[in-house]
């Protein structure tokens, strides 16, 4: 391992950003600073989550209606945090 100053490797940094090695992203409302991710991350979450919208609805529930129905109704808070976007519902995306 080498040395390298404070300095040195936000120098570094910021040139990998200007190169597109390093790309800024959204960042989650309440965190600090910046977010970076790397294109082949990028592509590989859009990816996922393509694969995923894919395969919505075509196989069978995994758990029985009743205790589906059974769930929302006594966890019903979870519903409404998902609604006010504490939970990422993948049909809209």
């Amino acid at each position: 391992m080498g040395r390298a100053t404070v300095s040195e490797i936000q120098t570094e940094f910021v040139e990998q950003v200007r190169r597109g090695v390093f790309v800024e992203v959204e960042q989650t409302a309440g965190r600090p600073r910046r977010a970076h991710s790397t294109p082949a991350m990028i592509a590989l979450e859009e990816r996922t989550m393509a694969l995923m919208r894919e395969g919505q609805q075509t196989q069978p529930p995994l758990i029985h209606p009743s205790t589906q129905a059974t769930v929302a109704r006594d966890y019903a808070e979870l519903s409404a945090r998902s609604a006010r976007g504490g939970g990422r519902d993948l049909s809209q995306s």
